[in-house]
């Protein structure tokens, strides 16, 4: 058994060292402790500001070069696509400012915004797949063309590519309208259709696995789930909607499993990456007047672009 002596001196060296350590940082410690903590703390606020000043003017150059890079893509675009009609098939997840901002570009180049397609959860999700293939029959009996050995989800690609091109003067694009959106689960919205798009821009997110705050909130679906097999059902949409005539695919292309990465590893259509960027809206609009001289581009920042900004050519009606 332990001695109580034992625990007795154990008790007084723990009391003797908390008083020693009041006594000095109360005394000849406090000053020297104070001093240092205090430099510390003014050292990290002039740190701070340094880096919030360096990030105000960084953030100020780059609104300087948006706004240039802007007015020049409106100046060299201008009547590039004049006379065109084009549609427009936003995805889940995008943000509403970017729509507005690309639609916008387009029309400084000319284009007439024909139609404008929103997505529902429907239309890509991988749960909803017997459903898509429960109506994939019926849509694929209005639409000339259709592979043999097409899946259902190329066939509701080849509806929709069919009604938008058609416009809605066409009975077939009205049959094919109504069938993608039934009241009880719609696959699309029509949000405008005015006319017969000459060429299609399929619209992605510039975040497909975690959306930004700013998209989420302006998206008009909630964020989705399981995007690596929805990123390769909007591919597989958009390379039937490529082979049928002029597309555009646009998204952030940040990595190999972003929807315009995917759409590039398949060679179909133009693409552009830097979603949500002025260069991506520009760039945009160049790479519709491309495919509408039957060329296809790959813009953008990243490995699989082929130029940074696009060249202009003009694809005026």
């Amino acid at each position: 058994m332990v001695d109580f002596r034992y625990h007795l001196v154990s008790l007084v060296s723990v009391f003797l060292a908390l008083a020693i350590g009041i006594v000095l940082g109360a005394g000849p410690l406090q000053n020297s402790i104070g001093n240092a903590l205090t430099g510390q703390v003014q050292s990290l606020r002039n740190s701070r500001d340094t880096y919030r000043a360096d990030l105000d003017a960084a953030n100020a150059e780059l609104e300087h070069q948006n706004a240039a890079l802007a007015a020049a893509g409106s100046q060299l675009l201008k009547g590039t696509l004049s006379g065109r009609k084009v549609g427009l098939i936003v995805l889940n997840d995008v943000n509403d400012e970017d729509v507005s901002a690309l639609s916008d570009q387009l029309t400084k180049a000319g284009a007439g915004i024909v139609s404008q397609i929103q997505a529902t959860d429907v239309l890509s999700d991988a749960n909803q797949a017997s459903y898509r293939s429960a109506l994939a029959g019926s849509l694929a009996d209005n639409v000339e063309g259709v592979p043999a050995d097409a899946n259902a989800d190329q066939k509701v690609a080849a509806a929709l590519s069919t009604m938008m091109r058609q416009g809605p003067d066409s009975q077939t694009a009205q049959t094919i309208q109504g069938l993608l959106t039934p009241s009880d689960k719609p696959l699309i919205s029509v949000t405008k259709f005015s006319g017969a798009a000459e060429a299609i821009v399929m619209i992605g997110p510039r975040d497909q696995v975690e959306p930004s705050s700013a998209a989420s909130a302006s998206s008009k679906e909630s964020p989705r789930t399981d995007s690596d097999g929805i990123t390769k059902v909007d591919a597989a949409y958009f390379n039937e909607i490529a082979r049928q005539g002029a597309a555009v695919a646009v998204g952030a292309g940040t990595d190999g499993k972003s929807f315009v990465a995917t759409v590039r590893s398949s060679n179909s259509g133009s693409s552009v990456d830097g979603m949500g960027s002025v260069q991506s809206y520009v760039n945009t609009a160049i790479a519709v007047a491309h495919e509408l001289k039957g060329q296809h581009v790959r813009l953008g920042n990243t490995s699989g672009a082929d130029a940074a900004l696009g060249a202009v050519v003009s694809a005026a009606a």
